[in-house]
């Protein structure tokens, strides 16, 4: 189930899967939210506010959260790159700076044209290709990257474009000898 924290009049869609508090992040509110169950939260700015404010009020409530519950993982969406050392000491787990991903990728299109459509499908779950992260199975343990590659390529018709180190260590486009171990991850 999914459930949405938000100062509405009334539960914005119809779905079984998605139970509604009306409010703000506060404590009261994660606990009818049930936060200490919670696996993952997402933190959305409040677009109706100006971008220090809206970062200030994500930034406040990622601490909240944390505070009552620092085995959930959280992700946080900011406005500005200057705010994401304070995320960090809140403990969010992932920050995505919205200006910053627009930006490179406007930059990126002008340099290389429809480089966005791309983008725009790997992040899409509505057509084409998707992102995922998969634990790397037993018999891939030990094999070079470009080895991986190849065989998930052959056998699941997908692009192994990282590697996730059990440690939390990204390594994306690894080299062709970089051998893969026990316990990363393929994105």
């Amino acid at each position: 189930p999914i459930v949405l924290i938000a100062a509405l009049e009334q539960k914005p869609i119809d779905h079984d899967r998605l139970c509604f508090v009306q409010g703000e992040i506060n404590e009261e509110s994660l606990t009818r939210a049930n936060l200490a169950d919670a696996s993952t939260v997402i933190v959305i700015g409040d677009d109706h506010l100006v971008e220090s404010a809206r970062d200030a009020k994500s930034v406040l409530s990622v601490l909240t959260i944390e505070s009552l519950n620092p085995d959930v993982y959280t992700i946080v969406e900011l406005e500005s790159e200057k705010n994401v050392q304070h995320c960090r000491r809140a403990n969010a787990n992932e920050i995505i700076v919205g200006g910053t991903i627009s930006s490179t990728l406007i930059s990126r299109a002008a340099l290389n044209h429809g480089i966005t459509h791309v983008v725009s499908e790997l992040l899409s779950s509505q057509f084409g290709n998707e992102l995922y992260k998969t634990v790397i199975p037993q018999n891939l343990s030990g094999k070079t990257f470009l080895s991986v590659l190849t065989e998930v390529k052959e056998k699941h018709q997908s692009l192994v474009i990282a590697i996730e180190s059990k440690e939390g260590k990204l390594l994306s486009n690894p080299a062709a000898d970089y051998e893969v171990k026990s316990g990363d991850s393929l994105i």
